[in-house]
């Protein structure tokens, strides 16, 4: 099939076809709403008279979208595919973007060459319209976790035709303060690969203009894309000294604005991202400190001067090493003080029963729940007689002890505590775990099936946290409602059955009826919700940190998005259509 636009006996058509853009690209100038419905109304036309129809659709999109680009001109593709983005919000829809923009790229490179390698303005206009309605996309695009890759395309867009810069600037500005990490790092990597220093300078500016919280949490990110573009520019160059003023004046613009954006960032807790950015930026190219205001350039030096936590080290490490059938304890045992690490030693020397040891080392070697050995973790009533004792054992109790306050051991104590009654543990124990007391009917359970959470969970709660797609359940586990339906535990706490919650980490409810319950209470617009009645969740994981945050960077900010919605005490005046709930649901 050929384009009726490229067909030479349908030579009137196309005269038809191209007055007609035109006419609505003039319209275009002084009513967009009235001339995008008419370019709307004429790629549905195109379509259905190309037999496309299917692209609106729901089966048939991948099809009808991949037959546009084989058979129409690039004009009547682009008009096809604009009407397709404003037109069809299907799922299906929103997996082909990545597909339809490799596409457009293709169309794009023979339509150049055939053009000798210049666009018109007419093919300019229709890109930037093209583009513009991906960009009224993005949040559909986030919530289906496809964004990400409609930039990796758009960074390949870019390369390859720099000439459209222009023209996607609003989409990719927008892309770099997304709520998804994703996306935010792929768009800055457009800007790193696709733009001319001076440009990605411009947008570095913008970026700090009135920053986000998911802007200020990531501004390292950010600023790096400042430090990548000046190292292009002197490649160039080849010194400081030869850097147009221009590029100077806009690197000095930039700085103030991060130094502005700094006030609201150290409001936030995120001020360690922005200094820690500058200070890499500053280390790298000295000739920047003229440009640092006094105030920024103390704070930067008290930066420097921070105080970095010493690492514990007790006198006996490596004395494991004589105990192999010890060696999974080896971690936590080397980075006790030496008084603790005796203390251990004491417990070891004595014989253990093999079948206490291999509950333990499967404890130690599994960082989640799914990988513990099911046989050992059979529901409360049914296990061996080994479990039904644990809370009298010694050496168990001693290192739980040990556990108590060391994050990277959060999960080991939590799948212990899970096992045991709270009330049937020593006092001294009790007081230093310390739990908070709450009146809900909560139980836990080791095991589900097997149920795991994907490492996608923490980014995925950055963009839920940042999109109030959030619920506080008793004010002390943070729901996050995209991927799997998951809260992080906030504060350890005890329930009125004994079942203890361990601080940092992830939980998901396994009955029904309080799964409807959290989905209920968030779609009636509510920002918190309480469960007392009897409800079971299962333990999954730690928190663990995503690109650069650390894990503990990431449980503070997390602590603090839950700590304001505590304190706003604004449940039920959100409004249901600023929710992107679950779109990208998984199965659990």
């Amino acid at each position: 099939m050929t384009t009726y636009l490229e067909n030479e006996n349908h030579q009137r058509s196309e005269t038809v076809w191209e007055k007609q853009l035109g006419m609505i690209e003039v319209i275009y100038e002084d009513d967009q709403v009235k001339a995008l419905g008419e370019l709307l109304e004429m790629g549905v036309v195109l379509s259905n008279k190309n037999h496309l129809g299917g692209i609106y659709g729901r089966n048939q999109v991948w099809a009808c979208q991949q037959s546009a680009y084989e058979n129409l001109g690039f004009l009547e593709m682009l008009a096809v595919y604009i009407s397709f983005v404003s037109v069809n919000d299907s799922q299906k829809a929103y997996r082909e973007y990545g597909d339809v923009l490799r596409n457009f790229v293709r169309k794009l490179d023979h339509h150049v060459d055939t053009h000798h390698g210049e666009l018109q303005d007419r093919d300019k206009w229709l890109i930037g319209i093209f583009f513009e309605q991906i960009r009224g996309r993005l949040d559909t695009l986030r919530a289906e976790e496809i964004s990400g890759e409609v930039a990796i395309s758009l960074e390949n867009t870019l390369i390859n035709h720099p000439e459209i810069r222009p023209y996607v600037a609003g989409l990719v500005a927008e892309m770099t303060r997304s709520t998804y990490l994703h996306e935010k790092v792929k768009a800055f990597d457009c800007i790193n690969n696709g733009y001319d220093p001076i440009e990605a300078y411009l947008f570095m500016a913008e970026y700090f203009d009135k920053p986000g919280e998911q802007d200020t949490f990531f501004a390292d990110k950010a600023i790096e894309v400042i430090e990548k573009s000046l190292a292009r520019e002197l490649k160039m160059i080849g010194r400081w000294e030869d850097i147009e003023e221009g590029s100077k004046t806009i690197i000095a613009m930039c700085l103030g604005k991060i130094e502005e954006s700094l006030v609201v960032a150290t409001e936030r807790g995120h001020q360690e991202f922005i200094l820690s950015g500058v200070s890499s930026l500053v280390l790298r190219f000295p000739e920047l400190q003229s440009y640092l205001s006094v105030n920024l350039a103390c704070k930067l030096v008290q930066f420097g001067n921070r105080t970095v936590q010493e690492v514990i080290e007790g006198d006996h490490v490596g004395k494991l090493d004589k105990h192999r059938r010890y060696g999974f304890l080896k971690r936590l045992f080397d980075g006790l003080t030496t008084k603790e690490q005796e203390e251990l030693l004491a417990y070891i020397v004595k014989d253990r029963c093999p079948d206490e040891l291999d509950l333990l080392r499967n404890i130690y070697s599994s960082e989640e729940t799914d990988k513990l050995i099911e046989a050992n973790f059979i529901e409360r009533g049914e296990r061996y007689e080994i479990y039904k004792c644990i809370a009298k054992n010694r050496f168990v109790l001693e290192l739980m002890s040990l556990m108590v306050g060391k994050d990277k051991y959060r999960f080991q104590l939590g799948v212990l505590l899970s096992m045991l009654d709270f009330n049937d543990l020593p006092v001294s124990l009790k007081k230093k775990i310390d739990p908070e007391w709450v009146e809900s009917n909560q139980t836990l359970k080791l095991r589900k099936n097997h149920w795991s959470l994907c490492d996608s969970a923490e980014e995925r709660m950055v963009d839920a946290m940042y999109t109030k797609a959030i619920l506080l359940i008793n004010g002390n586990m943070l729901l996050k409602l995209k991927g799997k339906l998951s809260a992080l535990c906030l504060r350890t706490f005890t329930t009125r059955k004994g079942f203890t919650f361990v601080e940092g980490n992830w939980y998901s409810p396994v009955d029904e009826g309080t799964r409807d319950e959290l989905k209920s209470a968030y779609f009636y617009g509510r920002d918190t919700t309480k469960i007392l009645d009897s409800s079971e969740w299962v333990l999954m994981r730690t928190i663990t940190g995503i690109g650069d945050r650390s894990s503990e960077e990431m449980f503070r900010e997390i602590k603090r998005i839950a700590g304001k919605i505590e304190l706003s005490d604004i449940g039920g005046k959100y409004n249901k259509k600023d929710y992107r709930y679950m779109v990208s649901q998984e199965d659990d």
